[in-house]
């Protein structure tokens, strides 16, 4: 709910839906009880590739936080931005952020074995409990694929997770997007916008149908 929830409170007329019920689960939490009746009828468990809204067409979709790297085919990217592209009313946007890898950091990603390395220290949205957040990452160069553990320590208690996702060059993107039905499209480096000097970094993206 860190978007969804912002979003309605800035009274935005949206609709969110994640894949993961633990999260669809924090989100619940963190609804306010006089607000639940308004806000859970717009939260619903899908996927990106396939999620319908068979009596809604929207002026903007949002894919935050990089979430579209974890779509780690082609076939899946694609059904996702058509599956987009048809909810989308006319000269509806799309608008999604990812990050872009620097050479340099993949090449000190290629030395084997990556240490764990601390990125910082948390609270706890529910309990207010301090966790310890830890990484490391893998990458396999020839398919794209990024391999992160995770270690989040809370007291005594060490919890572990894995996650995979498969990055993108702008080039690519931009063709993936004309190829599912979009007629343009607007890329900038960071939230600030700022023009894309480089391939690399984050990268925040407008698309049209």
């Amino acid at each position: 709910g860190t978007v969804l929830l912002d979003l309605l409170r800035l009274g935005v007329d949206a609709y969110g839906f994640d894949i993961s019920q633990p999260m669809l689960d924090m989100l619940q939490r963190k609804i306010p009880v006089e607000q639940r009746d308004r806000i859970l009828p717009r939260i619903s468990r899908q996927n990106m590739v396939d999620f319908t809204y068979p009596s809604l067409q929207f002026g903007t979709v949002l894919i935050p936080s990089g979430s579209f790297l974890f779509l780690l085919t082609e076939d899946e990217r694609i059904a996702c931005l058509k599956n987009v592209h048809h909810h989308l009313r006319s000269g509806g946007k799309l608008v999604l952020n990812f990050a872009v890898p620097s050479h340099e950091h993949l090449s000190r990603l290629m030395k084997a074995p990556q240490p764990f390395a601390k990125l910082g220290d948390f609270t706890d949205a529910i309990s207010g409990s301090e966790i310890h957040v830890s990484c490391r990452s893998s990458i396999e160069l020839a398919t794209h694929l990024w391999h992160m553990e995770w270690s989040f320590k809370l007291g005594s208690e060490v919890h572990e997770a894995t996650m995979c996702f498969r990055w993108i060059l702008p080039e690519d993107f931009k063709v993936l997007l004309r190829l599912t039905g979009f007629v343009s499209c607007d890329v900038r480096a960071g939230f600030d916008g700022e023009p894309l000097a480089a391939p690399r970094g984050e990268t925040v993206w407008t698309a049209v149908k």
